[in-house]
């Protein structure tokens, strides 16, 4: 009925080649499930053949003259043919990787130069530093454009990135490597509907803020463990394809490369997080591949900045700027026996605050060139 001329015969086999596109898609679809396209030439036979078939089915479509919107259909259905076999070729890479112990033994840069190898298309690791985050002031969405003029995403190659922490630790390349801790951040998106449409944080920015807080606790947690480290995020709204759909498919083909990549996991604590199915799938993925999945760290928007204030009470402070009218900052102090009281460093000063904000219940520090062990319970050292 689609022929502006009847031609029962090529009606026939352009359905033949629909029926047998469907058929290929779905073998391919499950090809890194095992079977026989586990064996390299079959897999090539079946690629070049699903291949063949999608430009058959388009060249018969546009010879048989169909009319404007049966062609459309035509071209649209060769198109999803050829991204499926995209698919199925970052899953088969992907189940290569995680199939392979010298991948995931492999430092971070190492993993991400091997996710990009192998002429399969996969999406490049991009990760999100913390500074950037707390620079912009908002979580910035993922772009992929290469106009300058388009470029707003904090998003860098891992290459790039470690140059970043390298600079800001002044450490030696190789070395930078072991100073970065990576975050899968494992979240739901707070916008569903309204104004501005989906989007991951609310509109006062209260996850991009929280998420800043923690890096800056983390740091001081590791400072207080002599410990010089950088963080950064994975984070799916920053550091993958948000427009593009057939982009998006390519990145979540290679979610598992990404989560082995990360060090650790962040969760984004809300009341349906546990019952909704993406992040049910990536904690699994985290548990499965994550080196930190078995122990995630869990946030919400109650999460406390460093210094012990709520991130909305600390930004009112700023406006507080009269000196006569400046509360008294509390200070920690060490007892050198009688009625002699000292104030503790301001690294020591740090590391108490935010160890009393964490609830731990004793902390180890140095002050004044002495060790001291806190009780921060009794607050007895």
């Amino acid at each position: 009925s689609t022929l502006s001329t009847p031609d029962p015969v090529s009606l026939a086999k352009l359905k033949r080649y629909v029926h047998s596109l469907d058929k290929s898609a779905f073998t391919l679809s499950r090809a890194h499930m095992g079977g026989d396209l586990n064996f390299a030439l079959y897999w090539w036979w079946h690629e070049r053949r699903h291949l063949k078939q999608a430009n058959a089915l388009v060249d018969l479509a546009d010879s048989m003259k169909l009319e404007a919107t049966s062609m459309e259909h035509a071209q649209r259905l060769g198109k999803e043919a050829k991204h499926a076999m995209r698919v199925a070729r970052v899953r088969r890479h992907v189940k290569s990787l995680l199939s392979s112990r010298s991948f995931i033994k492999a430092g971070i840069e190492e993993k991400a130069w091997r996710i990009i190898d192998g002429q399969c298309g996969t999406p490049p690791l991009k990760l999100l530093h913390w500074s950037t985050i707390e620079a912009l002031g908002h979580l910035p969405k993922f772009r992929s454009t290469t106009e300058p003029s388009k470029i707003t995403s904090g998003a860098l190659h891992v290459d790039e990135l470690l140059d970043e922490v390298a600079t800001r630790l002044d450490v030696y390349r190789p070395k930078a490597e072991r100073r970065l801790v990576v975050f899968m951040l494992s979240h739901r998106w707070l916008r569903t509907s309204g104004r501005g449409g989906h989007h991951p944080d609310s509109e006062d920015n209260i996850k991009a803020k929280k998420l800043i807080a923690f890096a800056k606790w983390f740091i001081l947690m590791a400072a207080q463990a002599k410990m010089q480290i950088e963080v950064a995020f994975w984070i799916d709204y920053c550091c993958c394809e948000q427009d593009d759909r057939f982009g998006m498919d390519l990145g979540i083909a290679a979610l598992p490369l990404y989560v082995a990549t990360c060090t650790k996991v962040l969760a984004w604590r809300t009341l349906d997080f546990d019952r909704r199915c993406w992040t049910m799938v990536e904690r699994l993925l985290s548990y499965s591949f994550c080196r930190g999945g078995l122990t995630p760290y869990v946030i919400d928007e109650t999460f406390q900045d460093p210094d012990g204030l709520p991130v909305e009470e600390k930004e009112a402070k700023k406006v507080e700027d009269e000196p006569e009218e400046a509360e008294e900052i509390v200070k920690w102090q060490v007892s050198l026996g009688g009625d002699t009281w000292v104030n503790f460093d301001d690294t020591a000063q740090a590391v108490l605050t935010s160890a009393r904000t964490a609830g731990l219940p004793k902390t180890i520090l140095e002050s004044g060139g002495r060790r001291y062990e806190v009780d921060l319970r009794t607050l007895r050292q």
